[in-house]
């Protein structure tokens, strides 16, 4: 996560101040029904999100030892 903070001093108010989330990243990855794996990788960024990385594994048979 980036994010940016710009505090003003004696300027009679909080009307200056700000807090901007720059970019953020959440990260969702899982299994779904021990066979499908999954990973979601978005960005927001600004007024826009973005799609940084998408993957899906499938187990096809189950290991052997």
């Amino acid at each position: 996560m980036q994010a940016d903070s710009r505090l003003f001093f004696h300027d009679g108010g909080l009307s200056n101040n700000s807090f901007v989330l720059r970019r953020a990243r959440f990260i969702a990855e899982g299994t779904l029904d021990k066979i499908y794996e999954f990973q979601l990788v978005p960005e927001y960024a600004g007024s826009s999100v973005t799609v940084l990385d998408a993957n899906l594994a499938m187990t096809l048979s189950p290991a052997r030892n």
